[in-house]
C-alpha cells in the first residue's frame, strides 16, 4: 500500500506542460538575454511566439484534468490572442508592442494568483505560482509606468521575466510531479490498495 497523497482537482494540472512552460520560458529569456540587440521586427516575432508556445501549453495543462481548469483555460485563450495580435499586428511600434505586453502580463498575472490561491488548499507550501504571478503583474506594471522606448530595453526586461517565469514554472512542475503521480502511476497504487 502506498502512502502517497494524491491530487486529483480541477484547479491543480499535470506536472508536464507546466514543466515545459518553464523551460519555453528559460529558452525565450536566456534567448533575448543573449540577443538584445535584436530588431523590434525579431523582438515581436520572439514574443509572439513565445506567448503562443506558453498559451497552448497552459491550455494542455488544463484539459488534462478530468474537468478542464478554467483558469488555465483562459490563461491559454488570452495568450493565443495576444500572441496572434503580435504576429499580425500591421507595422507595429514600440509603443504597441509595449502596451500589447504589458497587457499580457497583467491578465496573466492576475490569473495566475487566483489559480495559486486555489491550489494553495492542496499544495500547501506552494509559493512558485504566486511569484510568477507577481513577477507577472510587476512586468506589466512597470511597462505601463515607465514603457521603454527601445526594443533593447524591452528585450532584456523581458529576458529577466521570462527567466524568472520559468524557474518558478519548473519548481512548480516538480512540486506537482512529487504529488500528483501519472495516471500509469496512480491506477497501480489504487490497485494494490484494492488488493
Amino acid at each position: 500500500m502506498s502512502n502517497k497523497t494524491f491530487i486529483d482537482i480541477e484547479i491543480v494540472p499535470s506536472w508536464r506542460p507546466v514543466a515545459l512552460r518553464g523551460v519555453t520560458g528559460l529558452i525565450f529569456g536566456v534567448a533575448a538575454l543573449l540577443l538584445p540587440a535584436i530588431t523590434l521586427t525579431a523582438l515581436v516575432f520572439l514574443f509572439a511566439a513565445y506567448v503562443l508556445a506558453d498559451a497552448v501549453l497552459a491550455i494542455v495543462a488544463g484539459l488534462e484534468r478530468h474537468e478542464p481548469a478554467k483558469l488555465w483555460l483562459l490563461e491559454g485563450m488570452v495568450g493565443i490572442g495576444v500572441g496572434v495580435a503580435a504576429l499580425f499586428w500591421p507595422g507595429p511600434a514600440v509603443v504597441v508592442v509595449v502596451d500589447l505586453i504589458a497587457f499580457w502580463a497583467i491578465i496573466t498575472g492576475l490569473l495566475e494568483l487566483s489559480a495559486a490561491a486555489r491550489m494553495r488548499k492542496h499544495l500547501k507550501e506552494e509559493r512558485s505560482l504566486i511569484f510568477a504571478g507577481l513577477f507577472s503583474l510587476a512586468l506589466g506594471t512597470g511597462m505601463i509606468i515607465w514603457p521603454a522606448r527601445s526594443a533593447v530595453a524591452i528585450v532584456t526586461f523581458l529576458g529577466c521575466y521570462a527567466v524568472f517565469f520559468g524557474g518558478a514554472m519548473l519548481v512548480l512542475a516538480a512540486r506537482l510531479h512529487k504529488h500528483c503521480p501519472s495516471s500509469r502511476e496512480k491506477r497501480g497504487d489504487l490497485a494494490q490498495q484494492a488488493v
